[in-house]
């Protein structure tokens, strides 16, 4: 990430991130054609964040996925809940379980996006989970 203003950063990242999605659900329902060549330049960005999301602290991922829910379309909303917010939470729930309460608490589509996420109880801690669960308005299913 470079000197950019860290809002407007994350922004443009989130954006690239939700182009190059959309091309591989595109690539998916037509397997005669790859990503184009447009689609292809924000491949780093969703690589970044998938990696930051698996792999990197819960605190520096959390504005990335929270700017691609805020971003995304209606219609995708629930696709990129059970994307990144889901492994967001399966991998990092206690790092950010506050955060999440938060953004659950002012941001009602926010809410409804984090309802529809699945996890495993063994993933996250008893008491952590129930706080999000909570924060989802008791929607989350976990198995």
């Amino acid at each position: 990430m470079s000197g950019a203003s860290p809002g407007t950063e994350v922004e443009g990242y989130a954006l690239a991130y939700l182009r190059f999605s959309s091309a591989l659900s595109a690539m998916a329902s037509d397997s005669e054609e790859g990503v184009s060549p447009e689609a292809e330049r924000d491949e780093p960005a969703y690589e970044f964040i998938q990696r930051l999301v698996q792999y990197g602290p819960g605190a520096d991922a959390w504005p990335f996925v929270r700017a691609i829910l805020q971003l995304s379309s209606d219609d995708d909303l629930a696709f990129h809940a059970a994307g990144p917010l889901e492994d967001l939470v399966r991998l990092h729930a206690v790092s950010v379980v506050d955060e999440i309460e938060q953004e659950a608490a002012s941001d009602p589509r926010f809410q409804w996006a984090l309802g529809r996420i699945w996890t495993e109880r063994s993933a996250v801690p008893a008491d952590v989970l129930e706080r999000i669960v909570r924060a989802s308005g008791n929607e989350i299913q976990s198995m």
